[in-house]
């Protein structure tokens, strides 16, 4: 907390306290938690008649209960997000901030934060896929997610596409007073390393690797057939296949040999 002109003001660091938009977020728990608390008044009843041989299914009912809280703040979201999304629809562009488009783009953010949050907290790894498939984002058959974020809207993800462990794929960027909203289109068969972030505009063509701890610009077009690295993104290498990388290895092994030899009759002849 922070005191300032004997005024008192909540930080947070997630912002939960200081935009009014989390609003969103707070209808939806409030609800998930009723919905989860009314289904449950049965086993609550009967355990409090003395039918202690229930207690066994406490631990399925807990778990049970997790899951269908998700479903519901999802479909909550659901509903929350296609009104949101007719009374503004939502656009590419560079935006002013506390601009309609800014406004409504906050509205979006909270109404998908708290079901993306909770689904990932889930051990069935094919929910996040539903959840960001009814939400908009466009995903193909068999696309990896693991645990890292991507946003759930203005992204296309090709098939056969696996992103790797803390990636962040963003189709919206704020710097400074801006909003930049560009949609990321990542092609089929492409791997996304670890640590990295694709920026907002971000084209992968078919076939990319996007190597390990990259950093992509805004509206950046990567090749495909080839590895991208760098911060920001600035080197490419082809893709080989084993025999090649292991020929390559085996020419450079002699070229060192051959190398320090050259190097060693030099010296002698000194």
């Amino acid at each position: 907390m922070q005191s300032k002109n004997n005024k008192v003001q909540i930080i947070s660091t997630s912002g939960i306290f200081k935009d009014k938009a989390s609003f969103f977020l707070l209808i939806e728990f409030i609800c998930g938690i009723l919905i989860v608390i009314y289904t449950s008044l049965w086993l609550i009843d009967y355990l409090l008649q003395g039918f202690w041989i229930l207690w066994l299914l406490v631990p399925l009912s807990v778990y049970s209960c997790l899951y269908l809280f998700t479903f519901s703040i999802t479909f909550i979201a659901f509903l929350l997000l296609r009104l949101v999304n007719k009374i503004y629809t939502p656009k590419e562009g560079i935006f002013e901030r506390n601009s309609k488009d800014w406004k409504f783009w906050r509205y979006r953010y909270w109404i998908t934060y708290l079901p993306l949050w909770s689904v990932r907290a889930l051990p069935l790894p094919w929910l996040d896929i539903a959840i960001y498939r009814i939400f908009g984002v466009k995903l193909g058959r068999n696309v990896c997610i693991y645990d890292g974020w991507v946003d759930p809207e203005f992204i296309t993800i090709g098939d056969h596409t696996m992103t790797s462990l803390n990636t962040i794929i963003h189709s919206h960027l704020i710097y400074n007073d801006k909003l930049i909203i560009q949609r990321v289109e990542i092609g089929r068969n492409c791997i996304i390393g670890p640590q990295t972030i694709v920026s907002p505009g971000t084209i992968l063509e078919e076939g990319t690797i996007l190597g390990a701890n990259s950093i992509t610009k805004i509206g950046q077009f990567l090749e495909g057939g080839k590895i991208h690295v760098g911060v920001p993104v600035s080197k490419s290498f082809p893709i080989m296949s084993i025999e090649e990388t292991e020929d390559k290895l085996a020419k450079l092994g002699v070229e060192q040999y051959k190398n320090k030899q050259e190097g060693k009759n030099q010296e002698e002849k000194k």
